[in-house]
């Protein structure tokens, strides 16, 4: 039997109905918490008239949720069981469309545009998942995502924090940032040893760089800090990208001191710093 329209069910007993276990090889631990599940829909159809692409559905709880608030869904799920379960249970919504593919990878131009992202990504994934939508910013109005919670934490770090590094100075460029509900291990299933957080992240209105801009900004800030321990000087010139005279003169004309290193520079110094690299 199908889940009744408005209902949402508990998604542990819609897995037992299919006599299947989250697999721990995908990361799958799955929202229990129906209320922060109602919460989260709430947070992504604040923008009248969207489309959520939703990254992992699994059993489809948030799935459910976004339909239940009015949202066209496309459900981007890598896991083939979990896509039977969502189109028997679900697959009759007009507003739900079901993608196996990897949302690593996932080209959201085949969704369209002005796109509100969501879900849970799993733990072992979830930097890549944020890198490839942040990638594609051009499409998103907001990414509203669940995450470990010291993801979390890098994505909004500031520069000197110990939490800083180059996701926070990637993400950063193109998106505000900020945390707007934090879960304990109770709210899913399986408990993980870790807390989750929920990150709404928006396009920057002012100050936006263009693709072409962002990926010269990208290589300079995984230079930086890829020898997080050395200067800028010396994280640079061994990045095999730039000769070290060309890396002197483009620190010395951002203005940079040459003594200091990747996790102190804001997001405003890298990009005038990479503007000065060749």
């Amino acid at each position: 039997m199908q889940a009744k329209a408005g209902q949402v069910p508990d998604p542990r007993k819609i897995l037992e109905k299919y006599s299947m276990r989250p697999k721990r090889s995908l990361g799958q631990n799955f929202l229990i918490n129906l209320n922060a599940a109602r919460r989260i829909a709430d947070f992504c159809t604040a923008h009248a008239g969207l489309t959520v692409v939703e990254t992992g559905p699994g059993p489809g709880t948030l799935t459910l949720c976004l339909l239940n608030k009015g949202a066209r869904v496309i459900a981007v799920e890598h896991d083939a069981s979990m896509i039977r379960i969502l189109e028997s249970e679900y697959g009759h919504h007009e507003g739900l469309s079901i993608i196996e593919a990897d949302a690593a990878d996932f080209d959201y131009s085949t969704a369209g545009s002005d796109l509100v992202l969501a879900g849970n990504l799993p733990f072992n994934a979830a930097a890549r998942i944020i890198m490839n939508a942040v990638r594609q910013v051009r499409l998103v109005r907001a990414m509203v995502f669940m995450v470990q919670r010291e993801v979390g934490d890098r994505l909004k770090a500031e520069p000197g924090e110990a939490d800083y590094g180059a996701l926070s100075a990637l993400v950063q460029a193109v998106f505000d940032v900020r945390r707007v509900m934090n879960l304990n291990p109770n709210s899913f299933f399986p408990a993980p040893k870790v807390r989750s957080s929920v990150m709404e992240m928006m396009p920057k209105k002012e100050g936006a760089i263009t693709e072409g801009e962002y990926e010269k900004y990208r290589t300079t800030v995984n230079a930086a800090f890829s020898k997080r321990r050395k200067t800028l000087r010396n994280s640079l010139s061994s990045a095999g990208i730039w000769d070290a005279d060309k890396v002197e003169h483009a620190i010395e004309s951002s203005g940079i001191d040459h003594g200091r290193r990747a996790e102190t520079l804001s997001v405003q110094e890298f990009l005038r710093l990479a503007e000065k690299l060749p």
